[in-house]
């Protein structure tokens, strides 16, 4: 897997759930789970089996979690910064260019693991 797409999930995960799969829990929104915090919703949005929501394997969520990941790089505008960006969109929903706290404690999560954006 390319150091790119590594250094985003682990990035990710620890932000999420600090590397721990964790049961599903009440996020204040609704049910999440796992070590990337999905919603029921969002993890069939991006391929996961509804089935295995809440007890899927690290793999699994990985998998599903590089696909979330690819769209979110997908639809990022050239002129955007991009851990902002998908950082908005996986937190929010949506891409945004407005830094938050959520994409600063990303964006510090990455260069612990010297991985810039572009």
């Amino acid at each position: 897997m390319h150091a790119f797409w590594m250094a985003m999930l682990l990035a990710f995960s620890s932000v999420e759930s600090s590397n721990v799969d964790r049961k599903p829990y009440w996020d204040g929104k609704e049910q999440a789970w796992g070590y990337y915090a999905f919603h029921r919703a969002r993890w069939v949005e991006f391929g996961g089996d509804p089935a295995k929501w809440g007890n899927a394997t690290r793999l699994e969520q990985d998998k599903v979690m590089l696909q979330a990941l690819r769209r979110y790089v997908a639809n990022c505008p050239p002129d955007a910064n991009l851990i902002v960006w998908i950082g908005n969109y996986h937190n929010i929903g949506h891409g945004s260019r407005k830094q938050t706290a959520y994409t600063i404690k990303l964006a510090r999560e990455l260069s612990k693991l010297k991985i810039k954006d572009k």
